[in-house]
């Protein structure tokens, strides 16, 4: 996970307490945010991160809590709620510029992370072929083929 249950509570201590939402409600919504997370990052990073820069952390822990906080206050009945939508803009503003390329994640070393390699894949990696690049004169041709009448040569 890219954050955990007790940054999230410390981001917003006075409204996610354990009366308000429970250990495993604050898992099951940061599992939502990081698959979330992930979404936005595949294809342009080698997932999953093999540790978390702290940008994720940030966008991990925030959209755990709006989440939780629009399921708290609202009773998941869509409201008009101007500080969600801002902290969702801005959440989401976050993705798209890691996704597009217009933010770099960068790991604790100080390094950009780089984007996976990527290789097509196939099943003739091993094959060897029937034809190859000698001159013609080197070539043989098959004594009992068919020609286009039908008759041998």
């Amino acid at each position: 996970m890219y954050t955990s249950v007790a940054a999230v509570r410390a981001y917003e201590p006075a409204t996610l307490t354990s009366s308000m939402a429970s250990d495993d409600q604050i898992t099951a919504a940061i599992i939502e945010a990081d698959a979330e997370i992930d979404a936005h990052l595949a294809g342009k990073y080698a997932l999953p991160l093999s540790a978390t820069p702290a940008i994720i952390s940030v966008i991990s822990r925030e959209l755990t809590a709006v989440s939780l906080l629009v399921s708290i206050y609202s009773q998941n009945i869509p409201n008009n709620s101007e500080w969600v939508d801002s902290r969702l803009k801005r959440i989401e503003k976050k993705l798209g510029m890691l996704s597009n390329g217009g933010l770099t994640l960068v790991g604790s070393d100080g390094v950009p992370l780089s984007a996976p390699t990527l290789r097509v894949a196939s099943n003739t990696e091993q094959y060897s072929p029937i034809f190859d690049t000698r001159a013609p004169e080197y070539e043989e041709i098959d004594p009992d083929r068919v020609t286009a009448d039908g008759s041998r040569t």
